[in-house]
Parts: structure tokens; C-alpha cells; sequence
């Protein structure tokens, strides 16, 4: 999910081996002839004194500072809804220099945003943004921007940033082809609505997004129609395809009866 997290796993703390037969009992005619074995302690690292050096994210050497605490604090009001609460909080320099300093800022504009000051949220994001984050504040800071965009009319400043995200790996595509589509639609760009509309509708069947994707293309008027041959029958097919092979049994009769009477040949749909 976040594009920055390290995806190394240490290899175990505490290596346990087997312990090799010692030189006695491999001496032929001695303990091999007797049946005895002589046990030797195994080879490995001892394991430490102190219990809490065994986790791979030791405990904080330091007790947490009154500035952190305020910070998880308003971190706190905003996850139960008291925006207007946290963004006094927030907004002062409570972790300047501090490696959480980006995510105050987001908790700032996000605040901002909530209680219906987009002006200054789009401030706080395009300046957090030109910090370069890292981690997943990158998508984060993106997708709210272009909320504050949208909430200030302009669409197309929007639609820019949701297709620059729409052409990386995010850690959810199809919401932002959702959100893709609704700005492009907003702003008149019936071009760009269909894409993203149409990309959220087949690239991901699975999705819980895509019925309101489809929704929006039965709307559209110039719609290409379901015909054998065509573009869109065979995007169709290969969306019900997808859906019975993942074993999604009721979307996917629906998929494949919505293709039988452009068919020409029922048979093909019928295996």
C-alpha cells in the first residue's frame, strides 16, 4: 500500500540449528558401534539478556513530548468528525523539524477542507506537496488537493491530478478512476468521463466501484451498442469471462445474458 514502506522481512532473531553429530560418535568401531550419542549445545546466537531486543521495532527510549501529544490528540478529534476542534491544533508549530511534521500538515488542510475552507486547504496541500513527502502522505495529500480543487470549481486542476495518479500504482485505482470520471463530467469533459468510466468498468469487474460505473455509461447517449464484432461486445465478453473465472457466478450469467442476443452464435456463450 504505501510505496515507500520497506518490504524486507528480517530474517529471525533467534537461528536455532541442528547440532552435527561430534567427532566420537563418527568414529567407526566407538560410539557409532555402541549406538551412544554425545550431545554438543548447537550452533547459534545467543539469545539475548533482554527481552524487548528481540522485536524488530524496539520500544521508544523516550517518553512522548508534550507537542506529540497534542498532535495524537487532534489526529483523535478528526477521526470522531471534530474538524473545527483540531485545526487550532494543529495549526500551531507543534512538530516543526520533527519527522511527523508532514502528517500535521495534513491533518491541517484536511480540517481545513472539512469545515468548508478549501481556499486553504489547497494552500496547505500544494505547499506540503512541494515539500516532497514520502510514503503514502504523496497519494494522500494528491487525492485531497484535487478535493480542494473540485470544492473551488475548478475541475480541470482536478482532472489533471487524478490522471497523474490514475497512471501510477495507487493503493486504490479503481476510486480514483471513479473520482477521475465525476471531476471530467463536472468540468464538461465528456471525453475523459467515458475513460475513466469505461477503464473503472472493465479493468476492475471486481470492484464494489464499478456498478456505479456502469450506471454513469448507461447513461451516455452516444454509447457504442452491443454487437457481435464490436469494440465494446468484446470488452463485455472478456469482462464476463473474468467474473466466471473468479467464480462471481450471479454477476457473471448477468454478463454473459446481456451478451446472448448480440450473439451470433449462442453456442460459443453457451460454453
Amino acid at each position: 500500500m504505501n510505496t515507500t514502506r520497506r518490504a524486507s522481512l528480517a530474517a529471525a532473531l533467534v537461528l536455532v540449528a541442528v547440532g552435527s553429530v561430534g567427532p566420537s560418535a563418527q568414529q567407526p568401531g566407538t560410539a557409532a558401534s555402541t549406538g551412544d550419542i554425545t550431545l554438543v549445545p548447537t550452533n547459534h546466537p545467543r539469545v539475548p539478556a533482554n527481552s524487548a531486543d528481540l522485536w524488530m521495532v524496539p520500544p521508544a527510549s523516550s517518553p512522548r513530548t508534550p507537542a506529540l501529544t497534542e498532535f495524537a490528540s487532534a489526529v483523535k478529534l478528526e477521526v470522531d468528525g471534530s474538524f473545527a476542534k483540531a485545526l487550532p491544533i494543529l495549526s500551531k508549530p507543534l512538530l516543526a523539524d520533527h519527522p511527523l511534521n508532514d502528517y500535521a500538515q495534513y491533518y491541517k488542510g484536511l480540517a481545513q477542507l472539512r469545515i468548508g475552507r478549501p481556499a486553504d486547504a489547497m494552500q496547505t496541500f500544494r505547499a506540503l506537496s512541494a515539500s516532497r513527502p514520502v510514503g503514502y502522505l504523496v497519494e494522500a495529500t494528491a487525492l485531497s488537493e484535487a478535493e480542494a480543487d473540485e470544492a473551488l470549481g475548478d475541475f480541470p486542476a482536478a482532472v489533471a491530478i487524478y490522471e497523474r495518479l490514475a497512471a501510477t500504482r495507487s493503493t486504490a485505482p479503481d476510486d480514483v478512476l471513479l473520482r477521475l470520471g465525476r471531476a471530467a463530467q463536472a468540468g464538461h469533459d465528456n471525453v475523459k468521463a467515458f475513460s475513466a468510466y469505461s477503464r473503472l468498468y472493465f479493468e476492475f469487474p471486481f470492484s464494489d466501484l464499478a456498478g456505479a460505473a456502469s450506471a454513469e455509461l448507461d447513461r451516455w447517449v452516444n454509447r457504442e451498442p452491443i454487437a457481435d464484432g464490436g469494440q465494446r461486445y468484446k470488452l463485455e465478453l472478456g469482462r464476463a469471462v473474468r467474473l466466471f473465472g473468479a467464480r462471481r457466478y450471479t454477476p457473471a450469467r448477468m454478463a454473459f445474458e446481456a451478451l446472448r442476443g448480440a450473439s451470433r452464435d449462442d453456442d460459443e456463450l453457451a460454453r
